[in-house]
């Protein structure tokens, strides 16, 4: 494992909103709402862990050793909406900002990145564990009109399943499960060979 993320400011809604599951599923009353939002979180947690996106806006931070050997760090949890910062530790052990003039963002690719601009070297930064953070903005925006209706789907079906089936699946009708169109979407999950390069 050569980087790992963290994510460190939450999402402020959900990917669905609550009107939205209660009409899928067929429900008319406000008795199940605190059920009913628990179910929409852990679908979406489901959701994202499947595809490896960020569906609402929320802050990650990716720490590494070391600079990759390539010049450009790719930043998981797709899409990308800007970089916030990138920090390192100089050889004296003491946190440096790098100047945002030295590398460009890609924010219009299937997954977002960083990359030095022509000619530019990654600074020279101590050989400790997190002495590499880039901090960044992910997510299709801050509401649940933002996050594509795919995504969403996934979202709706699952909670309608876990709404009606309470306990654990049986063997023989397990495959009837809905995985949702996040399990069968090429384009969701085109980021899979992240980071070659470290």
């Amino acid at each position: 494992m050569n980087y790992e993320v963290y994510q460190s400011v939450a999402p402020q809604s959900e990917a669905v909103a609550l009107e939205t599951a209660q009409a899928h599923c067929h429900i008319y009353t406000e008795e199940d709402d605190d059920f009913l939002n628990q179910l929409i979180a852990a679908s979406r947690e489901k959701t994202e862990s499947i595809t490896r996106r960020q569906l609402i806006t929320a802050t990650w931070e990716l720490r590494a050793r070391r600079w990759p050997r390539v010049n450009y760090i790719e930043l998981p949890k797709p899409p990308l909406q800007e970089v916030t910062k990138v920090e390192y530790l100089d050889v004296n052990g003491d946190l440096v900002t790098m100047d945002p003039a030295l590398y460009s963002v890609v924010t219009k690719a299937a997954v977002g990145r960083i990359s030095l601009k022509s000619g530019g070297q990654w600074p020279t930064a101590a050989d400790e564990e997190g002495a590499i953070v880039v901090t960044y903005v992910a997510g299709y925006g801050d509401a649940a009109s933002d996050v594509p209706k795919l995504l969403q789907q996934s979202i709706l079906m699952r909670v309608a399943h876990w709404y009606v089936n309470r306990e654990s699946t049986i063997a023989a009708t397990l495959a009837n499960i809905p995985d949702g169109p996040d399990r069968c979407d090429g384009l969701m999950r085109s980021h899979v060979t992240l980071n070659k390069g470290w």
